[in-house]
């Protein structure tokens, strides 16, 4: 299967690829031009690793359009570190960019899943073991977005 693993370079993103590449799937490791691929495993012939700014509309449909993959998992943030502060920036990755990937995934043929990643982060000052039915209360543009 062809899969794609956006925010490969991220603990949950790198492990995933190290997963599916065992299981024989092919896997293009989409990752951020200013993060380490350092979590990545090396010389995997099942993996490709390839930038692209999923910030930008153009660049994210051109990528799907050529790669046509099967499966798309989103792991991809921004705003989850404290000097990832741009507000405008951590709604384009979070809101927009799903919704541009999701968008030129429906035009895949064969296309079988789209996988979106998550945190705690929403739960914002209500975080320490929070319940699925618990008060989000964000605390940052990161926790709402």
């Amino acid at each position: 299967m062809n899969i794609v693993v956006t925010g490969a370079t991220g603990f949950v993103g790198a492990n995933l690829c190290r997963h599916f590449t065992a299981q024989g799937h092919a896997v293009t490791a989409l990752t951020g031009s200013t993060r380490s691929a350092w979590r990545l495993p090396k010389n995997d012939l099942q993996l490709t690793q390839t930038t692209v700014d999923l910030g930008d509309e153009n660049a994210v449909q051109e990528f799907i359009q050529k790669s046509q993959p099967q499966v798309w998992i989103n792991c991809a943030a921004y705003g989850a570190y404290p000097g990832q502060t741009d507000a405008p920036k951590i709604y384009r990755v979070s809101f927009d960019s799903v919704r541009w990937q999701i968008d030129a995934l429906k035009k895949v043929p064969g296309f079988k899943a789209f996988i979106q990643m998550g945190s705690q982060s929403e739960y914002g000052v209500n975080c320490t073991a929070p319940a699925e039915s618990s008060a989000t209360i964000p605390d940052s543009d990161y926790a709402v977005a």
